[in-house]
């Protein structure tokens, strides 16, 4: 069989499903700061970031060994870790390298390894000179039907527009945001009753059915890029600056679904808004109600609260929801006027 061509994949986790691949094999994947420079002092966690810094310098012997050792530990270790166990588990059973994108050497390496071809998926704005070191070009996989939502969040922003067709999207990067020639799109359906989870995983199960076919048929040229018509293109919030709710401006069924998702995929960083100049940060949601509340009214009845928004109340668990200290902050501010009354009403203005 023909040698495979080599290929250096960008991405928060690793694309097993490009291991029954006929045409590419992963030779690298790009570094994750998140993994190189975790602070830790548990010995667990410690011995699993000096693995994976380990395969970044080159040292395998060194990476089993730490390995080794965070295997007997690993019970010890955060959730976040654990999700990366296989992930690094098969980095050092293959010999797959870890790559710095953003080193000085990045080209000479990438030549070295004899990569022809990026793979990115979740990955943040690549600089066009890194764009153009592989011979064959980066395929990026994007979950929206582009040119429609272009940038982060692309599945809240179809909840948030109802749609009932979505799709994933694979093309060739360029220097614009997510502006590339399609080489393949496959639509899939949008519920009604889907949310960021649901959605996300009816993504994947997309992406894992059609991702090793596409770049298969990429390789061997039997997918011709088209352009995008950039007259209907349109964009998505900034991730982190969406995170923040207005209670006044949007609805209920949006809130929710921010809420939902910020708490999926950035749990120690979710959605949140501001009380009497209070950061207020908000890790889950009871659902909408009936209950008729002005937007930016907040009422208490402990050991719940319901917030009116532009359509439609929001209920939500004090201690559940907000956690223990933002719980404080808020009972403080409701109950300053009457501390006796466990039903009081504050209106958010900032």
């Amino acid at each position: 069989m023909k040698d495979r061509i080599k290929l250096l994949y960008l991405g928060p986790d690793y694309p097993h499903v490009l291991d029954s691949s006929e045409k590419v094999e992963i030779s690298a994947v790009a570094l994750l700061s998140e993994l190189y420079e975790m602070p830790t002092r548990n010995v667990a966690e410690k011995n699993f970031r000096e693995a994976y810094r380990a395969i970044s310098n080159g040292d395998d012997d060194a990476a089993k060994r730490h390995f080794a050792k965070y295997k007997q530990l690993g019970f010890l270790a955060n959730e976040l870790v654990k999700s990366f166990e296989t992930y690094l588990e098969t980095l050092i059973d293959r010999k797959i390298k870890i790559l710095d994108t953003n080193a000085p050497d990045i080209a000479s390496r990438v030549n070295h390894l004899g990569i022809k071809l990026f793979l990115v998926n979740g990955w943040s704005m690549l600089p066009a000179s890194f764009l153009s070191l592989p011979e064959l070009g980066t395929i990026n996989v994007h979950p929206s039907k582009l040119p429609k939502y272009r940038g982060s969040l692309p599945l809240l922003w179809v909840l948030k527009n109802e749609d009932t067709i979505n799709a994933v999207s694979y093309i060739l990067l360029n220097a614009a945001m997510d502006g590339g020639n399609i080489i393949r799109q496959v639509d899939y359906p949008v519920d009604k009753d889907d949310d960021p989870v649901s959605l996300e995983k009816k993504t994947m199960k997309v992406i894992n059915d059609s991702l090793v076919s596409t770049v298969d048929q990429f390789v061997d040229g039997k997918l011709e890029p088209v352009k995008q018509d950039h007259t209907q293109a349109s964009k998505t919030a900034r991730y982190n600056k969406y995170k923040k709710i207005d209670f006044v401006e949007e609805t209920a069924r949006n809130i929710h679904h921010k809420i939902v998702n910020y708490a999926y995929y950035d749990p120690g960083a979710p959605s949140y808004f501001k009380l009497d100049n209070q950061k207020i940060k908000v890790t889950g949601c009871l659902g909408q109600v009936d209950a008729g509340i002005e937007p930016g009214v907040i009422q208490m009845n402990f050991p719940n609260i319901y917030i009116g928004t532009k359509r439609g109340t929001l209920k939500f668990s004090l201690l559940k929801n907000f956690g223990l200290r933002d719980t404080a902050k808020m009972l403080s501010l409701l109950l300053a006027k009457d501390p006796f009354s466990f039903q009081k009403e504050i209106t958010i203005t900032s």
